[in-house]
């Protein structure tokens, strides 16, 4: 009798604390795990990360955040958090007109950009507007949840992104094809803008 095969590894890693006396990072992990975590999940929506792309920075902010932690893997906001972070990269974020990431290593810079961040979203029509929480006001990559970033609307019920808008805002580049993992977006609005490419899709 041939032996039964062996079940295929989980993709993501473990969420059962290790037993070595390492401090956690977040979901009672140590540090190392908790990185090996958010790795693999840039990796289920990116695939191949290159060094020095749009992908590897957004990873790279994802593993340095240490004010914001998501451990739930079947709900969409960890994966949308990391494919925000890869458009933001994508579309020239730090050159964005208003709302670019801030030094996140001074509270005042954040609480100053903010403050500055003026984007609004356009009323949608009432029918169309039901469930929705209301238009994000922070500056993006901070350590908030990123239904609260500027440009962003995200259904109250499922917490994941509903719109992306921006009129203007000297958003650039290739729209990245990670925006397919944004499940539930129904509008996407880029106007005034110098965005290439098509508009990904499952």
């Amino acid at each position: 009798v041939e032996d039964a095969p062996s079940a295929s590894p989980s993709f993501f890693p473990s969420l059962v604390p290790t037993d070595q006396p390492t401090e956690s990072k977040c979901c009672n992990l140590s540090p190392l795990g908790y990185d090996s975590f958010l790795t693999s999940i840039a990796i289920s929506v990116s695939g191949l990360i290159l060094p020095g792309t749009p992908q590897q920075r957004a990873l790279d902010w994802l593993t340095a955040e240490i004010n914001f932690c998501q451990c739930d893997i079947n709900s969409c906001q960890i994966f949308e958090r990391y494919t925000l972070a890869v458009f933001y990269f994508s579309t020239g974020g730090d050159s964005w007109e208003e709302c670019s990431m801030p030094d996140l290593s001074s509270q005042a810079a954040i609480d100053t950009a903010n403050i500055d961040c003026k984007i609004t979203t356009t009323k949608v029509p009432p029918a169309l507007d039901i469930g929705l929480l209301s238009n994000g006001t922070d500056a993006w990559l901070t350590p908030v949840d990123h239904c609260t970033w500027a440009g962003i609307v995200c259904r109250s019920s499922s917490l994941c992104v509903d719109r992306i808008e921006f009129e203007g805002n000297n958003v650039g580049g290739t729209l990245p094809e990670e925006l397919k993992r944004l499940l539930e977006v129904r509008f996407l609005i880029l106007e005034r803008g110098d965005t290439s490419g098509p508009i990904p899709s499952e």
